[in-house]
C-alpha cells in the first residue's frame, strides 16, 4: 500500500518524526558510552518521567540480558523533578550503550517515543515502560521477532509486579495474544510497554501522535494495520506489568483511557459504524450503580471504581469529541467495523487468540494503553 492515501475514516494525526528540531542528550551526566554512529542490531526506547521509583528495577533487567548483539537503550526523560537522569546515570557501567535524552519542554509519551526513534542507532526498535520489568531474553526475542516481522508485541504478566488482589481488580489483558479495540473496526493492538517496530513500518504513519496524553500505542496500531502493516504477537517476548497501585490512580487510569479511546473511535471509525448511544451509556449507568452494595469487598470495590472511571471517561469523551457514548462492554456479535468499507477485513489485522474465560469483558474495561 505504499503511496496509497489514507483510507477515509482515518483522520490525519499530528505524528513527530519529521519535525527538524530533535532531542539532544543530556550534559554534565559523565561519559556517553554509545558513541555517535557507533553501529547496534537494537534500540531499546524508555519514555520516563519521574521514574525513580521504579525505573531501578527496569535497569537492572536490561543489565541482565544476555544477546551476543551490540544493542542500546535509550532512556527519554520527559521533564523529571525527581532525579530519574541521575539515577539512570549511576547503570551506565553496567548496561553498555546506554543512553539519556531531553525530550525537551513539551510533556507526553508520543513525543518522547518519537524523540527515542530520531535519536536511535539501529532500525530495529523496541519500546518498553519505566515502571515495568522486561523478563529474561526480552532483548533478544525482540531483536529476533523484528527480523521475520516490522511490528510485533510481547505478552504481558501480572503477578510478579502486583498483588492478587490488584490482578482480580484489573484483569490480565494480553497474556494470551493481542488486544482487540471493543469499538469498530474492532483491530488487534498492543501495549506500547512491549512493542517492537522497524523504523520503516513506523516512517509510514510519522510514528507516535504527539498531541495524545495517553494510547499512543492502541492509535499507532490501529494506523499502521490501516496502512496494510501487519501485527505480529510474540509470546515468548514477556514484560511485567505494574498496575496502578491506589484506587485513586487506577480510578484516573480508566477514565483517561476511556475518553482517549472515544477520541480513537472517532478517529479510526467509519461514520455508518457508528455503535453508541446516550440510551445505552445511560443504563450502563444503572447497572453500575446495581454493584453498589458490593463495594464493602476490596476486589468488588476497585473493579467498581475501574469501571466508574471508564464510564465517567466515556462521557466526558462524548462531550469532547462529539459521539454518541460508546458502550461500556463488548457488543454481541460481530462489531460493524470488523469488516471494512471496503467489504474486507483490513490485510494487517490479525485475529487475537482466545484467553482466559472472562478476559475479554475485563479487557473492555481495563485495555492497556
Amino acid at each position: 500500500m505504499d503511496g496509497a492515501p489514507d483510507p477515509p475514516f482515518l483522520r490525519p494525526h499530528r505524528g513527530g518524526l519529521n519535525v527538524s528540531s530533535g532531542p539532544h542528550e543530556t550534559q554534565g551526566m559523565g561519559p556517553r558510552i554509545c558513541q555517535i554512529g557507533a553501529p547496534v542490531s537494537l534500540s531499546v526506547i524508555i519514555p520516563a518521567r519521574d521514574a525513580a521509583a521504579t525505573i531501578g528495577d527496569q535497569l537492572s533487567a536490561l543489565s541482565m540480558q544476555d544477546w551476543d548483539e551490540p544493542w542500546e537503550v535509550i532512556v527519554v526523560d520527559n521533564g523529571s523533578t525527581d532525579g530519574t537522569p541521575e539515577l539512570v546515570e549511576r547503570f551506565q557501567a553496567s548496561i553498555p550503550h546506554l543512553r539519556i535524552l531531553d525530550a525537551g519542554p513539551r510533556a507526553g509519551p508520543g513525543r518522547a517515543r518519537n524523540a527515542g526513534i530520531r535519536s536511535a542507532r539501529s532500525d530495529h526498535l523496541a519500546f518498553t515502560d519505566a515502571d515495568d520489568v522486561v523478563g529474561a531474553e526480552w532483548v533478544a526475542t525482540m531483536a529476533s521477532a523484528l527480523r521475520r516481522s516490522p511490528v510485533v508485541c510481547g505478552r504481558l504478566e501480572y503477578r510478579r509486579l502486583n498483588s492478587t488482589q490488584l490482578v482480580r481488580q484489573c484483569g490480565r489483558p494480553q497474556t494470551a495474544g493481542l488486544q482487540t479495540t471493543w469499538y469498530p473496526p474492532g483491530w488487534p493492538h498492543g501495549s506500547g510497554c512491549n512493542l517492537g517496530a522497524r523504523r520503516a513500518a513506523l516512517d509510514r504513519v510519522d510514528g507516535f501522535d504527539e498531541e495524545l496524553p495517553c494510547l499512543t500505542d492502541t492509535d499507532l496500531c490501529l494506523r499502521l494495520q490501516a496502512a496494510g502493516v501487519r501485527l505480529e504477537y510474540v509470546a515468548g517476548a514477556v514484560v511485567h506489568y505494574r498496575w496502578r497501585r491506589t484506587e485513586a490512580g487506577a480510578f484516573r487510569q480508566a477514565r483517561n483511557w476511556a475518553r482517549i479511546n472515544t477520541r480513537l473511535y472517532r478517529d479510526h471509525t467509519a461514520s455508518a459504524d457508528r455503535i453508541g448511544s446516550w440510551l445505552g451509556h445511560a443504563k450502563d449507568w444503572l447497572r453500575l450503580a446495581g454493584k453498589l452494595p458490593k463495594l464493602r469487598d476490596p476486589v468488588r470495590r476497585g473493579q467498581v471504581l475501574r469501571a466508574a472511571g471508564h464510564q465517567l471517561g466515556l462521557l466526558l469523551g462524548a462531550a469532547r469529541f462529539g459521539v454518541a457514548p460508546l458502550p461500556a462492554r463488548v457488543p454481541s456479535g460481530p462489531l460493524p467495523g470488523s469488516i471494512g468499507r471496503h467489504g474486507a477485513r483490513a490485510s494487517g489485522a490479525v485475529k487475537p487468540r482466545q484467553g482466559t474465560p472472562g478476559e475479554a469483558d475485563r479487557e473492555a474495561v481495563a485495555p492497556l494503553g
